[in-house]
């Protein structure tokens, strides 16, 4: 019953995210959209620090347990 309640949890997220994607660029009586606006940090930065921080985390603990 787990694996069914697991799988029905992801579908329901994947097909979720279809309409969060739409993004109404060029619609008619709303703003434009800039595609060149800059991002100060996104969301790919804060995973790469994150990994680092991790990688580092268990250099030290392998070290120390040496």
């Amino acid at each position: 019953m787990r694996i069914t309640v697991g799988v029905i949890v992801i579908l329901f997220f994947l097909i979720a995210c279809f309409p969060v994607m739409a993004q109404p660029c060029g619609t008619p009586g709303l703003p434009p959209c800039d595609p060149g606006d800059p991002v100060p940090i996104t969301g790919i930065e804060f995973l790469i620090g994150l990994g680092v921080l991790f990688g580092v985390k268990k250099i030290r603990q392998n070290k120390s347990s040496r």
